[in-house]
């Protein structure tokens, strides 16, 4: 009897111990929050894809849309028309891209296909942490960003269309 109870007890306080590794190592961290609509967006300073360097204060007095995206991802390459769209027929909106999980070499060749003339950032992945972006539930993400520098609205998924767009605008705030 006194065995079976010390077995009994050496098992619950590995029970114990697993769950709090486990708790430690797939907890929600801090880092993979969403930066809050009404809070500053966080800033970065990052090599675009093209040359050069992009500061995201660099764009404030303009609403940016925020585009995490790779050249591998179906729904980014969907959505490319409507962020292309989107630049030229909504005055004081520009597109800034974040590369995700993507060689820059693969995501300026693609870029040049889709004619598109944003810029985009190459990401070493502290920008996507910075705004909550991982691999699940993955990419497309596009962050709003109003002409303060503060956060708007946040979708997930591609914009199937102009008007999803403009119904996100018009939700965050910002005349569409």
């Amino acid at each position: 009897m006194a065995i079976s109870g010390r077995r009994a007890v050496i098992t619950g306080v590995a029970v114990v111990v697993v769950a709090a590794a486990a708790y430690g190592l797939f907890r929600p961290s801090s880092k993979s929050v969403v930066p809050r609509v009404g809070q500053a967006a966080p800033v970065f300073n990052a090599p675009s894809v093209t040359g050069g360097r992009l500061t995201l204060t660099s764009e404030r007095g303009k609403t940016v849309l925020l585009n995490f995206w790779a050249s591998w991802c179906v729904p980014c390459q969907a959505e490319f028309p409507v962020l292309k769209r989107a630049e030229s027929r909504l005055p004081g909106v520009v597109v800034v891209g974040v590369v995700f999980n993507d060689s820059v070499g693969a995501a300026a060749a693609f870029m040049r296909a889709q004619h598109a003339d944003w810029t985009s950032v190459h990401d070493n992945g502290q920008i996507a942490s910075a705004y909550g972006v991982g691999n699940k539930p993955g990419i497309p993400v596009t962050v709003v960003i109003d002409a303060k520098g503060t956060v708007r609205a946040y979708h997930l998924g591609g914009f199937a269309s102009d008007s999803e767009l403009d119904t996100t605008l018009k939700q965050a705030g910002i005349a569409a």
